[in-house]
């Protein structure tokens, strides 16, 4: 199982990264952020998305999470070109980036099943930080 994290921002995309990899030392977690050959600027670019999930493309599930707008759209458009054996593989999540990230990071780390990882991303949707 594997996670890719995609945000207009490198910084933003590394940051989770590091976070995730203090609490799921089993997962593969790629970051991919910001416009440009090295991310530099702000933005999305589908050819950077499109190697983090062809380096994945063994792992038996690929967990995609991106922030919002364009990088969503950078995203789908990668998914339809890609070949239909890794698109299988591939489950683009729609929930907020960190706790999102979070729960499948949690989830999978612990052995759960593809829809029990789906479930917790899903019900990140929900997650109150205050009571």
């Amino acid at each position: 199982m594997s996670i890719v994290i995609v945000s207009h921002s490198r910084k933003l995309a590394e940051g989770l990264k590091e976070i995730l990899d203090q609490i799921a030392k089993n997962i593969k977690i790629v970051a991919v952020g910001g416009a440009g050959d090295a991310g530099e600027t702000l933005g999305s670019n589908p050819n950077k998305i499109r190697d983090a999930i062809m380096d994945l493309s063994n792992e038996d599930a690929i967990f995609i999470i991106c922030d919002f707008g364009s990088t969503v759209l950078s995203v789908k458009y990668v998914i339809n070109i890609l070949p239909d054996n890794i698109k299988k593989k591939i489950y683009l999540i729609d929930a907020p980036l960190v706790e999102g990230a979070y729960a499948i990071a949690v989830e999978a780390s612990s052995g759960s099943s593809i829809d029990e990882i789906l479930k917790a991303a899903e019900d990140a949707r929900n997650f109150h930080k205050l009571s």
